[in-house]
């Protein structure tokens, strides 16, 4: 199971990777005046271009590009595990050995990648995923893929950013201390009418030109993307939202977290929710997702699945539990017996009882 999402993720840091690196290579046309930083950028998308390697590679450090962008993407899938898999004391040992393991893989094939594309004008689809979203416009889904595309965190942020689409606007910015220059480009999304900037760290070479080392704002830039896909995302899923809402609706809920009892040594959290039905079709069954923030604003996200017997109309409770775990979110919970906690709940999916589902969107639907 670990070789296969260490696999997933692979791919995904892959072809992120390389796309920026295409989207550097597009840059030329715009610059005229050699020993300037920029104007090696120019000799990067010309040897492209040419398909020459030699020269592509005399200008761009792949290695140190690959390392750098690999740290900066382990980073931010850390910063935001919410689930605390990887971060907790028990499996900090395991994942530093595992990416220190997996960096030198990825890092080699993603030099690799480059080198064919740069010489081919292609690359072999090695590392692009089949299937990397189930969901359609319309929101019904013949299958979850949650498990098919596996859930570690980085590849949930990588799946977010669409930096194929971006598209180069010019050099904004360049400043250069010594033999350390840093180019900052525009890029612009015209699908989301929004601009952003990569700051491209270069050193100076003998012969006076300069080599691409680094993109220096790597990770605010995946962060600038990904907040623009969380309002587009919410922006698609509200007419769902309130579609699913019209078949079910969820009234104010209770929540206590109660002492363990029996042989169970956990405290468990239980949360009763008023529903009421509304459907002609009947409902077979119903995903509702539980929001509980803590009182520093940390928040977690829990699913719950209910059978409900095709029901259409009238009330029932819906019973949601959890025994609470000792990672550092719900040890906080059961410790202050959720004092100071809030939650929300809203339905999530909904499958009707003549096998239709709607369900809100989990990723943007390509293009």
């Amino acid at each position: 199971m670990e070789e296969q999402t260490v696999n997933r993720l692979n791919k995904k840091l892959i072809a992120c990777i390389v796309s920026i690196v295409l989207i550097i290579c597009g840059v030329g046309g715009y610059f005229y005046y050699k020993r300037t930083p920029t104007y090696s950028l120019q000799l990067i998308q010309q040897a492209v271009k040419d398909h020459n390697w030699e020269k592509f590679s005399q200008h761009v450090d792949t290695k140190g590009l690959a390392d750098s962008a690999f740290d900066d993407i382990i980073d931010i899938a850390l910063e935001e595990d919410k689930n605390h898999r990887f971060t907790n004391d028990k499996n900090k040992t395991f994942v530093t050995g595992m990416v220190q393991l997996i960096k030198p893989m990825v890092t080699g094939v993603l030099e690799n990648a480059i080198k064919e594309y740069v010489e081919t004008g292609t690359v072999k689809n090695k590392f692009s995923s089949k299937k990397d979203d189930d969901n359609t416009s319309t929101g019904k889904s013949a299958k979850n893929s949650s498990k098919a595309n596996g859930n570690n965190p980085a590849n949930e942020i990588i799946g977010k950013t669409r930096v194929d689409d971006l598209k180069f606007t010019g050099v904004k910015d360049t400043t250069t201390d010594g033999s350390v220059s840093t180019v900052t480009i525009g890029l612009h999304d015209e699908a989301e009418n929004t601009d952003y900037e990569l700051k491209l760290r270069m050193v100076q070479r003998d012969d006076g030109t300069w080599k691409l080392t680094k993109v220096d704002n790597l990770k605010e830039f995946f962060h600038a993307l990904k907040e623009i896909e969380k309002k587009k995302l919410a922006e698609l899923n509200r007419d769902l939202q309130a579609q699913l809402d019209e078949s079910l609706s969820l009234g104010e809920l209770k929540a206590t977290v109660e002492p363990a009892s029996g042989k169970s040594t956990l405290n468990k959290l239980t949360v009763r929710v008023p529903a009421a039905f509304n459907s002609s079709n009947g409902i077979q069954s119903a995903q509702v997702k539980l929001t509980i923030t803590a009182p520093d604003g940390e928040t977690k996200d829990y699913t719950f699945r209910h059978n409900l017997s095709n029901q259409k109309t009238g009330t029932r409770d819906l019973l949601l539990t959890k025994k609470l775990t000792s990672t550092p979110f719900e040890k906080a919970l059961s410790q202050s017996r959720g004092d100071g906690y809030t939650y929300s709940v809203n339905v999530i999916a909904i499958k009707y009882a003549d096998g239709t589902t709607v369900e809100l969107l989990k990723k943007l639907p390509k293009n």
